[in-house]
């Protein structure tokens, strides 16, 4: 498989946290962007 960087917006909740989890386990390398910078670091 051929790792991917990807940038995921709104990744702190819902649908956008799970997308950004999954394809991390994935081994890509996930770009998380939200308006809460706390959120943002934990996810």
């Amino acid at each position: 498989m051929n790792a991917k960087i990807i940038l995921i917006t709104g990744s702190t909740d819902g649908f956008g946290k799970i997308t950004a989890t999954e394809l991390a386990k994935q081994g890509h390398t996930i770009i998380v962007h939200g308006r809460n910078k706390e959120k943002a670091a934990t996810v």
